[in-house]
């Protein structure tokens, strides 16, 4: 329980709910293109698909490379890994959004609405990489207990399962 006049504790909800957000805003982007671009183009489409692909694969490399930093350094203590991984979080976010971005611009600029679609595959899966669950933070609490580190997400954070136990401090 917290104390009261203190912070509250930050849960998995927040993040999920934090992820929901991006989420939700990529399905309202694709939607809205898909209704509004027109499907006329001068373009060949294999070369907008290509840059959008690329982008995407990209994206997920960063996003890859994102999280094998945060699992790499283990922060100070749990509050410290609460805000690194919400921050990476919002980085990955960041980055998983361009090739969405980039899929809208082409529509809008080249015609063929389907752009969008092609960009929501990328993105899509890194949504699912990223995605705050449980399970994720249980392995990366994994590795960090395997480098020595006494911190944990599922300790820091409220888990809204109260069928999971909490991670007690200092067992590894």
């Amino acid at each position: 329980m917290d104390e009261p006049g203190a912070t509250p504790r930050p849960d998995l909800r927040s993040l999920q709910l934090l992820w929901w957000a991006f989420a939700g805003t990529v399905v309202v982007l694709t939607s809205t293109v898909l209704l509004l671009a027109d499907g006329a183009s001068s373009v060949p489409a294999v070369l907008p698909v290509a840059l959008i692909l690329a982008v995407g694969a990209a994206g997920l490399v960063a996003v890859a490379a994102i999280d094998r930093g945060l699992r790499a350094h283990p922060p100070a203590d749990d509050e410290a890994a609460v805000t690194e991984l919400r921050s990476r979080l919002v980085i990955q976010m960041a980055v998983i959004d361009a090739p969405m971005l980039l899929g809208i611009a082409l529509a809008v600029v080249l015609g063929p609405p389907w752009l969008v679609a092609v960009a929501l595959l990328p993105t899509a899966v890194s949504l699912l990489v990223v995605r705050p669950t449980g399970d994720r933070l249980d392995r990366i609490d994994a590795s960090w207990s395997a480098a020595g580190a006494d911190v944990s997400l599922r300790r820091a954070l409220r888990d809204p399962d109260p069928a999971r136990p909490p991670t007690p401090r200092g067992s590894t």
